[in-house]
């Protein structure tokens, strides 16, 4: 158990580092609830309640996700998990960057013993948003009242990424007390604002050989509100200590920071857009522009802003502001009045994994 804390501290630490009181970084609490027909080892297959709080954070040096989800069938019977892991980023030399992340877990049900895990871990990424390879590796431990474990890890990723559509697959060889097997798998995710629809396959061989698969998809049918369905089921997970489980699921989600909804017809191709042009004969100084007429207020993050927010000021026709831009492909999101960071709707998409969230992708002259 003394390893799961030393891990759970560290989890903390990179926490800290992450997100200092002096840097601005970026929230978003969700709240999920809903019924899943939930068929799990250990308790009778049912209906469930399912409820679900999740809270992310952005920030300039890294990030942190933790999720919490309960369920209850109608015989009082309950499970409960809670996850969070976090990393902190930094480049070594474009395009290599280096991560330093940690996760603690811990899992209960009715009649079963509650189980706690803890890691520390480190990755190489090789590549930009468009595509790349990581590799990585950790140190951990998994505990409960009947056995005190370490926990090793071995992972290769690679991601590939076109518009709207984003692939992954994956390669992680896990050892935990005197038992080693490996886990191959692919996702793929299509993003389009107001809409999400994502599937995921996987192998396992080595210790209870097998495979699962997971669908999910999201609609948001207003800012703050979006209907989710979701199937698929799980292999054991000897380090959390979850059991195996099928489960289909339709959930209600509220978010606490505005989320782009669902719209349709003409009113797809409307919304925000951006455009930069180079503004002087130097190559360095290039003006952003943003159409957006109504709104009382904009702003703009970038790559080439250090994912610090910048306010835009007024022109007759939009928003604009002069800045020093590098030539070649940049990430950038845009906020209005306050509200979710977005997208502009001009340029190609991309769910990002170091900021945790959709980008646009623009290619400055």
């Amino acid at each position: 158990m003394e390893r799961v804390r030393a891990a759970a501290t560290g989890l903390a630490t990179i926490a800290a580092l992450a997100f200092p009181a002096s840097v601005r970084a970026q929230w978003q609490l969700t709240a999920d609830a809903g019924l899943s027909h939930l068929r799990q080892t250990g308790i009778p297959e049912s209906v469930a309640q399912t409820l679900a709080a999740t809270i992310d954070g952005v920030g300039n040096r890294g990030w942190l996700h933790a999720v919490g989800l309960t369920s209850t069938q109608a015989n009082a019977a309950w499970t409960g998990q809670a996850l969070a892991l976090g990393g902190i980023t930094g480049q070594i030399v474009d395009p290599v960057r280096w991560e330093l992340g940690g996760v603690f877990s811990g899992f209960a049900q009715t009649g079963a013993t509650t189980t706690k895990s803890g890691e520390v871990n480190a990755r190489l990424r090789f590549g930009g948003p468009l595509g790349g390879v990581a590799l990585g590796g950790g140190t951990g431990a998994s505990a409960n009242s009947f056995y005190n474990v370490a926990v090793g890890r071995g992972s290769l990723d690679t991601w590939w990424s076109s518009g709207q559509e984003r692939l992954l697959a994956s390669a992680m060889l896990t050892h935990i007390g005197s038992t080693s097997y490996t886990d191959l798998a692919a996702s793929w995710r299509h993003e389009a604002g107001g809409a999400s629809i994502g599937a995921t396959a996987a192998l396992r061989s080595g210790a209870g050989n097998g495979g699962w698969q997971a669908a999910d998809a999201e609609l948001w049918v207003s800012s703050r509100l979006a209907i989710v369905v979701a199937a698929g089921n799980a292999l054991p997970d000897v380090v959390r200590g979850t059991p195996s489980t099928r489960y289909a699921s339709a959930s209600l989600r509220v978010v606490w920071q505005p989320h782009v909804a669902l719209r349709f017809g003409r009113e797809a191709e409307a919304g925000v857009r951006v455009v930069i042009t180079r503004s002087s004969a130097d190559g360095g100084t290039a003006r952003i522009d943003v159409s957006s007429p109504k709104a009382e207020r904009v702003e703009l993050m970038a790559d080439f802003t250090g994912w610090e927010p910048i306010a835009l000021e007024r022109a007759s026709d939009g928003w604009f502001a002069d800045r020093t831009v590098t030539p070649g492909l940049h990430r950038l999101a845009i906020r209005i009045d306050g509200g979710a960071w977005i997208a502009p709707a001009n340029v190609p998409k991309l769910r990002d994994d170091d900021l945790g969230g959709t980008v646009g992708l623009i290619t400055v002259p």
